[in-house]
């Protein structure tokens, strides 16, 4: 994990509800899940459990520091 990563996973862990209410209007958070992903030799970042006028939902987020142009390719693989 570099740097960058730590401190945004740090920075959303201590807000988490901040987070959830700027990223999806209504959404509560419930709990955070693991992001260790079994297709990926990688972790993802923060994989959470929201919950959506009472339904069930997750929020994976990841953060980058560069642009990297397989981006939407290992969103799909997560």
């Amino acid at each position: 994990m570099g740097e960058w990563d730590g401190q945004m996973k740090h920075l959303v862990g201590i807000a988490r509800q901040d987070f959830v209410s700027w990223l999806v209007e209504g959404a509560r958070f419930d709990k955070e899940l693991s992001a260790n992903f079994a297709t990926r030799k990688r972790d993802g970042d923060n994989l959470w459990q929201l919950s959506i006028e009472e339904e069930p939902s997750l929020l994976h987020l990841e953060f980058q520091l560069k642009p990297d142009e397989n981006m939407d390719r290992r969103m799909w693989e997560y």
